[in-house]
């Protein structure tokens, strides 16, 4: 389940749910029971852009950052967050910055703190101790959500943002979502 989104029976993915993410949880407990240093509650962004680029089928799972900034924004507001944490596979626009901080956001970025620690265990951490997660349809990120989440939410183009309930996922091709 953490290497790809593609499994073919979800029916008995949602029936065993429950003991598949104990024994997920179980294999990854290092990863898993790490808590960031964070005290506040907190909306997670995770912008992938390198790959996604680089394929033609993924280039509409790209966002601008204008886009990226109305989802955050709202999600902020909604759900009451004052602290954003982005991660990317690319270096994220001053415009993002500048616009959080400016709206009286505080805005971390993990992995430029982190330098010396496994990616993967802070990337964890902080996924499953998220208050809510926004991104452009990650693997990687919808099936570490799963282990601890309802839901994500991902960047729209029509509307603030798009809520994506993760026991529906799976029957969502991410290219054949409503991105415009």
């Amino acid at each position: 389940a953490l290497s790809g989104w593609g499994l073919r029976n979800w029916e008995l993915v949602s029936k065993h749910k429950k003991k598949i993410i104990n024994n997920l949880k179980d294999g990854f407990h290092e990863y898993l029971n790490l808590k960031p240093s964070i005290k506040n509650k907190y909306l997670l962004v995770h912008i992938r852009r390198t790959d996604f680029l680089a394929v033609e089928e993924f280039k509409e799972l790209n966002f601008s950052d204008q886009t990226w900034l109305k989802g955050i924004l709202k999600l902020c507001e909604i759900k009451s967050l004052n602290t954003v944490v982005l991660f990317s596979d690319a270096d994220i626009s001053n415009l993002i910055f500048s616009s959080l901080k400016e709206r009286g956001l505080t805005v971390l970025i993990p992995e430029k703190n982190n330098l010396n620690k496994n990616f993967l265990k802070l990337f964890f951490s902080y996924v499953d101790n998220a208050s809510s997660i926004i991104c452009n349809a990650s693997t990687l990120v919808l099936s570490l959500s799963f282990l601890s989440h309802e839901k994500i939410y991902l960047p729209s183009r029509k509307s603030d943002f798009q809520e994506i309930i993760l026991n529906k996922a799976h029957s969502l091709s991410p290219v054949c979502l409503n991105w415009n």
